[in-house]
């Protein structure tokens, strides 16, 4: 005959099988994390090794100052033209023009990530502008830094370009007869640019300009067309050129043939309208 099992033995074993269970939790917890780990450094060295651009790690030294690199990819070898044994005996302020302001902590944070734009010098005395982006750690009670360095030369050589070309056609619009007004106005109507020419045509200086378009036309009925041209311009919608009857400083009146075009943001949204207006009062009488 099978004895039966008693309340004591069935705990004993239930409380085995727990322990089973549990060790082999803990088993598959380590193999886990030794998964992850691993994953994490594969991670890392594509990164490190592959990276189109500079990545460095370093030291910190005294006063928040970068110390000496302890690593540098691939990329920043190439960039930056220095062996990776020179590198080791450098510092990120070594590689900063020193006409510019060195690293230093009162530069922008952004959860725990110091951000900056810099002007790099390379071995062949080379300038490259440059956005840095640095997060501190500690490792073995050792403050380090990761930090990853973004070649913006390109972005900012363009930019440059750009802002000559606005200038020549700036000066083209100043330049331009009496006849002509070039104008900018935002979703509410205020202008925010306003050719000098205005001064020549309408009499007014660009700061008494610097008002809504709206207080500029007079009563006459064409200027209830041209309102809806302006509105649909301001959601987005080309318009055909108009007329539109607009007060003098002195109190008289001129006819303005105009043509405008929305202008839209990086989302596709209307943020301002652009126009340029001709004076034809002296036509239109003829």
């Amino acid at each position: 005959m099978v004895d039966k099992p008693t309340y004591n033995g069935l705990f004993e074993n239930s409380k085995k099988l727990a322990e089973r269970v549990s060790d082999l939790e803990r088993k598959l917890l380590i193999q886990s994390n030794t998964w992850i780990t691993k994953d994490a450094g594969r991670l890392f060295s594509e990164l490190f090794n592959k990276a189109g651009d500079i990545i460095l790690l370093h030291k910190m030294g005294e006063n928040n100052q970068p110390g000496t690199i302890l690593m540098a990819n691939p990329a920043a070898i190439r960039i930056l033209g220095y062996s990776e044994d020179e590198l080791n005996e450098m510092t990120l302020n070594d590689l900063i023009e020193k006409e510019t302001k060195e690293f230093n902590q009162d530069e922008l944070h952004f959860k725990e990530i110091l951000k900056f734009e810099r002007i790099l010098l390379n071995k062949d005395r080379q300038r490259l502008f440059v956005e840095v982006h640095t997060h501190e750690f500690k490792q073995d009670e050792e403050q380090l830094a990761f930090t990853i360095i973004y070649d913006v030369t390109d972005r900012r050589l363009m930019l440059e370009a750009l802002r000559v070309s606005e200038g020549k056609y700036k000066r083209l619009v100043e330049s331009l007869s009496n006849e002509y007004i070039f104008y900018s106005h935002n979703k509410d109507g205020m202008i925010t640019y306003i050719s000098p020419s205005i001064e020549k045509v309408l009499g007014y200086s660009q700061e008494e300009a610097s008002r809504n378009y709206k207080e500029f036309l007079t009563p006459h009925e064409m200027n209830i067309k041209s309102l809806e041209h302006s509105e649909q311009s301001i959601k987005g919608m080309v318009q055909p050129p108009f007329m539109n009857e607009l007060y003098h400083r002195d109190g008289s009146t001129r006819i303005f043939y105009n043509t405008e075009i929305p202008v839209f943001d990086e989302k596709g949204e209307v943020i301002a309208v652009e126009g340029i207006s001709k004076d034809i009062t002296e036509w239109k009488k003829i």
